[in-house]
């Protein structure tokens, strides 16, 4: 099994990324910290940047808070707002010379599959779903966990953040979350990747949850999971080999 020793790299560390091949162990650009109460909304690097390895996964904020970040495979997803509006614009490309105010990055071939056989209500359930099979699986739980989730949702609640909502206002989560961008699906097949840490709450989880995930749904819209519920047997949860 490949493992994952938590390692912060800030602003300051970035010129690390420049490497030719991408560590083992995942890579942090910027804090949610830095973010919403110091005001550092970039990160000294790009997303293509950081992208040095074969097959990169990630989560992550666009520079000024301009949008979100979520890397499949190396397939960048981009869900930037559209001033004015209650819109986001959705790209899939392949580089992006976008800058970035927090991405989390790891490289990951190959994965195993484990069935999410119970009904999950909530995200907090997805949470201890999560816990409970990378135990069962021998994942040190000191380790951060890159992990997938596949299948179709039946409540599905996505954000997007709009760096300029937030002038005049606060920098707390709640704010964060209040200006954003929402959608909301029911029955829709979503893939679904994101990071868990025991060790990383401000930095990219926040002080109540142990995971960061982001969400693709089959009509290509993008962003950071807010709300998510699953049926028994309707989706498969993914970790490294």
């Amino acid at each position: 099994m490949k493992k994952f020793l938590p390692l912060l790299l800030l602003a300051s560390c970035a010129g690390a990324s420049t490497e030719a091949n991408f560590p083992d162990q995942p890579q942090v650009w910027g804090s949610l910290r830095g973010m919403m109460h110091q005001g550092i909304t970039d990160a000294g690097t790009s997303i293509s940047a950081a992208m040095t390895g074969k097959h990169m996964w990630g989560v992550g904020a666009v520079k000024d808070l301009d949008g979100e970040i979520t890397i499949m495979n190396s397939s960048i997803n981009l869900a930037q707002p559209v001033p004015n509006s209650e819109d986001a614009i959705y790209q899939n490309i392949a580089q992006s010379d976008s800058g970035v105010a927090l991405l989390v990055l790891a490289e990951v071939e190959h994965w195993t599959s484990i069935p999410i056989d119970v009904d999950l209500d909530s995200q907090k359930a997805l949470e201890a779903f999560i816990a409970k099979s990378s135990q069962a699986a021998g994942w040190d739980q000191d380790q951060i966990l890159p992990f997938r989730v596949l299948g179709k949702t039946s409540h599905l609640q996505l954000h997007v953040i709009d760096g300029k909502r937030l002038e005049g206002a606060g920098n707390s989560h709640e704010e964060h979350i209040a200006t954003a961008i929402k959608n909301v699906w029911k029955g829709t097949e979503v893939e679904m990747f994101g990071f868990r840490s025991l060790h990383h709450k401000a930095i990219f989880t926040h002080h109540d949850t142990t995971i960061h995930i982001h969400g693709v749904t089959a009509d290509q819209s993008s962003g950071h999971v807010d709300e998510v519920a699953i049926k028994a047997g309707e989706c498969v949860l993914l970790m490294p080999k």
